[in-house]
Order: structure tokens, then C-alpha cells, then sequence
């Protein structure tokens, strides 16, 4: 902004609290025409998830209109986790870990060795991790002067989104 001759910048402290402050309804209004159309032309869910200081969250989630396949279950990944900064993966090993199916990785070596194959492939996949049948791939999203904050994923069974390609 410019005011009097002066510029002024918000600083990465004050931006990053200004984002991640911002509530799913906002982020919503910002992305759910792209994630419909995705989710429609695709004929699987889309979904946006978002780093919190300590969790991920869903921010927003389309299932498609119009298509035999939809599907509704939303599964999380760890795909913007695999773009943060040693402390930041720290806080979220802190605790227990929760085995929602035999795929669900539990153990902190486990975890640390799935967001470094994160990092080196680009993007994440989540077969049967959360829900028996449901596959999803996630794809970090990169936030000017914040880094990696979300990730956008498609979902579906598990046998169909096999088949789909990962690259």
C-alpha cells in the first residue's frame, strides 16, 4: 500500500497470522467455483486442505454434479505438512497418532518417511489410510511469501482412482 509517498508491506509474521486467521467460509467464496468445475470435469470430489498451527484441516470440499461416480468421503493428507519447517512437523508428532485402517501409518518413523517421499514426488497419496476404498492424490499449493499452507486433492474408490495417472 501507499499512503503519502510511502509505501508500506506487511511483514511475513503478520501475513502468515492474517492467513491462517482466515476462516473456511472466506476461502471458501475464493475457490469453490474452481473446485466444482474440477470436481466436474473430473466426476470425483475435490478438496482444499489447510495447515492450522497444530492440524489440517478441510477448508473446502465439491463432490461433482451430474456424475455416477461421485463420491463423498473426504480424506486429509499430509501434503502441506511435507512442506513445513522442522518445528512446525514436530508439533503436529507430538502425541498419539490415530490407526483409522491397517494402511494408516502410526509410528513417527512411518510419518517421517512418508512426508520426505512427499517432498521428493511432488505430491502425496493416500490409499485406503483413512477409509477402507478410498484413494485420494494430493498436490501441495504454494502461497506467495508463506509457502506450502494448502493442498488440493481428488477422491474416489479406490480401484477407480488406481487407474488414474499420478504424473
Amino acid at each position: 500500500t501507499k499512503m503519502g509517498g510511502r509505501r508500506y508491506y506487511l511483514g511475513e509474521k503478520l501475513l502468515r497470522l492474517l492467513h491462517f486467521g482466515c476462516g473456511n467460509d472466506l476461502i471458501g467464496k475464493l475457490v469453490e467455483k474452481p473446485l466444482q468445475e474440477m470436481a466436474d470435469s473430473i466426476c470425483e470430489t475435490t478438496i482444499l486442505s489447510r495447515l492450522r498451527s497444530s492440524s489440517i484441516e478441510i477448508a473446502v470440499a465439491r463432490t461433482p454434479k451430474d456424475c455416477r461416480a461421485g463420491f463423498i468421503q473426504l480424506p486429509l493428507g499430509p501434503t502441506p505438512l511435507a512442506f513445513q519447517p522442522d518445528e512446525v512437523v514436530e508439533r503436529f508428532l507430538t502425541g498419539g497418532f490415530a490407526q483409522f485402517t491397517r494402511a494408516t501409518r502410526v509410528s513417527r518413523a512411518a510419518i517421517l518417511e512418508e512426508l520426505e517421499s512427499v517432498r521428493a514426488q511432488g505430491y502425496a497419496i493416500c490409499d485406503q489410510e483413512i477409509d477402507l476404498g478410498i484413494y485420494s492424490i494430493a498436490l501441495p499449493v504454494q502461497v506467495p511469501r508463506l509457502g506450502v499452507a494448502y493442498s488440493i486433492a481428488i477422491a474416489g474408490p479406490a480401484e477407480r482412482m488406481r487407474q488414474r495417472p499420478t504424473a
